[in-house]
């Protein structure tokens, strides 16, 4: 009888070596919901509050150019 104690205590402890992958899981999914909500809650507040997407990778040098690109468009339709 203690041999089929053990064999059932073994048969528990496989079934529940199986099962702990499975629970690391959820929290996972938390954690990654969690991040982009808060990257996409980010990109809908500036899209309200600019009318356009966030311009990603742009230095002075990029916003000058633009600024720039922006007074001759405004001068060549002033010309005509």
């Amino acid at each position: 009888m203690s041999q089929r104690a053990t064999d059932d205590d073994l048969i528990r402890a496989m079934r529940s070596f199986r099962a702990q992958p499975l629970e690391s899981i959820p929290p996972f999914v938390i954690i990654i919901g969690a991040i982009g909500a808060m990257g996409g809650l980010q990109y809908l507040v500036h899209n309200v509050a600019y009318d356009k997407p966030r311009a990603i990778g742009q230095d002075s040098f990029d916003r000058l150019v633009k600024a720039r690109d922006e007074r001759v468009k405004k001068g060549a339709g002033v010309q005509k």
